[in-house]
Order: C-alpha cells, then structure tokens, then sequence
C-alpha cells in the first residue's frame, strides 16, 4: 500500500509537469490526431491504475525497457560568413536624380531684364521635358508690328528666325528625292551657270553662308530676286546676309511650282498643326521672303521647337535625327549649320567672334533659331530644354542675346538628369 502511494504521487507530479511543458510549448503536430491517446491522458490512465489494487508482480519478472528522449537541438537561423559572402548581394536601384536645369530664380530674374532690354521681350517660354517651367508676356510696352503689346495670341516678327526655315525645307525636299544638298545652285539658277566661281556653288554652301556670294542684311522692302541672281561673287567665307534665302526661295517655287509658303504649310505647318505665315518682297515676283518675312505667335513657333527637339531624340513626326545632325553641321564658320546657329564658339553675323551661347555641360547639340530683335527659339535635346522668346521689333538694332544667356545660364545645374 506505501509503494502505491508513492507510486501515484510520483506520477502526479510526472503529469503536473507535462501539462506545464504543454501548456508553454503547445502540443506537437502529430499529437493533434483526435484519434490517438494524449501523452497527458496516458498519465492519467496510470494515475488511474496506480490507485486500484493491482496484484504484485513476481521478482523475477524482467524490468521494462525505459527510453531516454534525444536531446533537444537548438535551430539557428543565424549565417555562417562564408553563406554569407556566397549569397548574392541585393543592392538598391539607383534612382535618377530628376531636377530642373534652370533655378526657378534665374528665369524670373531674366525675364525682369528682357523686358526692359532694347528692345524689350514681349514673351517667354522655358519649357523642360514638356513641363512648363515658365509662360509670360509684356503687355506693357506696345510695339510697331505689337500695338497691344506682347500676349500668346499676339504674332510678333520673326525677322532672321525665318531663314531657319529654309533649311527645313531643304530637309524636306530633299526626303521628297527632289533635291540634293550637294546639287549645283546654278542647276536651277541657270544664269549661274557661265560665271567659273558660281558655277561651283552648292545648296549646301548656300544655305550655310559659305557660298562666297557679297551678301547684305536687308529688310524686306530692299530685297529684290533679280538683285540676289546678280550679286558678284567674292571670295569663300562666311557671309551673313539676306541673298542666299531669297535665291533658295525661288528653286522652291522651280521645284515644286509653289511658292516657300505655300510649300511649308502643306508639308510642314500644317502637319505639325501650327500656323505661321510669310510675307513676299516687294519686287512683283511674289517670292516669299524667307529670308526676314515670317510672323507668328510665341505658342506657334513652340509646335515647331518641340518637334525639332522630338526629331533630336529620334522622336519627331518629319524629321529624324539625321536630319538634325545635317541641320547642325557648320559650313566655314563653325558656330552655323544649315540655316540654323549652333553653340560652338564662332563668329556672328559681322563677323565678330563670340563664344558659345550655351554653357559647357557637355550638350553640343544644342541649336538656336535667331532673330535680330532678339527673337530666340533654343533647344537643348540632352536636357529636354526649350527656350523661347519674342521680342519688338521697331529697328534692327537687337538686345544683346550673349546676356541673355549669361543671366539666363549663371546657375545652370548641368548635374540635372532627365529620364
């Protein structure tokens, strides 16, 4: 009877414990099976039969075998440092840094400044990425050509941005198989075709102002077709002046039988949704002068720049980026293309030498359609950039461009990242 009571109490304790060790660890899957007995209710089964008389059993009866549980291993997650140099490194995306290429300040504070250059910007538009960073007009001060002052409905004159366009059409007719840049001038200006030296002169020459041809800027009531067949020729170099715009007006309308207008509207303007109109000189041909004569609206002209800078990055609706790589490629003075200025440093339209307009951040295929009223349209296809602005336009005598860039530029983030 004592070695019962011993026996019941030790296996009371035995169960107290597994039921402590169960309730802290939870039972083990495999003994979640409603169909086997619990390790606890086998306990309980013993407690049971320990307390019911039971018969001794003999001496030499043999021991039951008694079975020593393994030993609990613990389970690391930690690594070894080999698993850890051979396991691939999981790095972080860099993000590009998405930023502005002009501080907000450097334009307003240009804008302050154009309007009251001589003569005063009468609009300004800097876009970045297709995002307007900046849209505003004088309407302060009224202009010849402006009575109402600067607004985005208003034209202004384009006055030398114009023979940009001649390139342009070059471009095109040249996809069109109706010319080559390296035709002969004289191939459509038969009365070329006698003097040795004019003889020789290509378009390409011609609409890069290395012609050689005496050249003068004139306005549009001095310009005169027949004046243009007869300038002499001088010498190879870099000529500015109206002559070479108006002579490729007239092998527009040989080629095509339409006047430079006409031509640019049905293949360019009006497929770019855009209206720009050109005026004719006053020598009875009716040739459009394409040499000073156009006149737009600031939005306007902006379809036209968003389309050259959309063909820069192999984009463009009309034009591709070989069209602009022949559009920037200098003739005799490096800082002119095809029609177009370019941001190398050069020579301007007196034969002055100036620097690049645009500060080094390693965009050299920026380019700039000009006029002499300080008239701009730059493009800068790495950064996404446009620049753009009118200006009024009552005599020849332009605000200075190169401080318009300096002030615009001063703080220019050349670091900016475009996606």
């Amino acid at each position: 009877m004592k070695r019962s009571l011993y026996t019941t109490l030790a296996l009371t304790v035995c169960i107290c414990t597994f039921n402590y060790v169960t309730a802290c660890t939870g039972p083990a899957p495999s003994e979640q099976t409603n169909n086997e007995t619990t390790p606890a209710e086998q306990l309980r089964e013993q407690i049971e039969d320990a307390s019911s008389p039971k018969e001794t059993a003999p001496q030499d009866s043999q021991p039951q075998d008694t079975i020593t549980p393994e030993p609990t291993r613990e389970i690391t997650t930690e690594k070894t440092p080999e698993a850890i140099a051979e396991a691939p490194q999981e790095t972080t995306p860099e993000v590009p840094q998405v930023c502005t290429l002009l501080p907000n300040k450097n334009i307003q504070d240009t804008w302050t400044w154009a309007q009251s250059a001589t003569p005063p910007a009468t609009g300004m538009m800097v876009y970045q990425n297709e995002t307007k960073l900046f849209e505003d007009y004088n309407r302060k001060n009224a202009g010849i050509l402006l009575p109402a002052g600067g607004a985005a409905d208003k034209e202004f004159s384009m006055y030398s941005m114009t023979k940009s366009l001649s390139g342009l059409a070059a471009l095109i007719l040249v996809k069109q198989k109706k010319l080559t840049l390296d035709d002969k001038v004289s191939t459509y200006i038969t009365a070329w075709k006698t003097d040795a030296d004019k003889s020789k002169i290509t378009i390409r020459e011609l609409l890069s102002l290395s012609s050689g041809i005496k050249t003068e800027v004139k306005t549009t009531n001095k310009i005169n077709l027949q004046d243009a067949i007869d300038t002499p020729f001088v010498k190879k170099q870099f000529q500015y002046g109206s002559e070479p715009f108006t002579l490729f007006s007239h092998i527009i309308k040989i080629i095509t039988t339409k006047d430079a207008e006409t031509f640019l509207k049905e293949e360019l303007f009006d497929k770019l949704g855009m209206s720009l109109r050109i005026a004719r000189i006053k020598d009875g041909t009716e040739t459009a002068n394409l040499a000073n004569g156009g006149f737009v609206t600031l939005p306007e002209i902006k379809k036209l720049a968003e389309e050259l800078l959309a063909a820069s990055l192999g984009k463009g609706k009309i034009f591709d980026i070989n069209d602009i790589k022949t559009l920037r490629t200098p003739g005799l003075n490096p800082t002119y293309g095809l029609s177009v200025w370019l941001n190398s440093a050069g020579i301007d339209t007196t034969g002055t030498s100036i620097k690049a307009t645009y500060p080094d951040c390693g965009d050299d295929s920026v380019f700039h359609m000009l006029g002499a009223g300080g008239q701009v349209v730059t493009i800068v296809p790495p950064k996404r950039l446009l620049i753009l602005k009118s200006s009024k336009v009552g005599s020849v005598e332009a605000q200075s461009r190169q401080e318009f860039w300096d002030k615009l530029f001063t703080q220019v983030q050349c670091t900016c990242v475009i996606p």
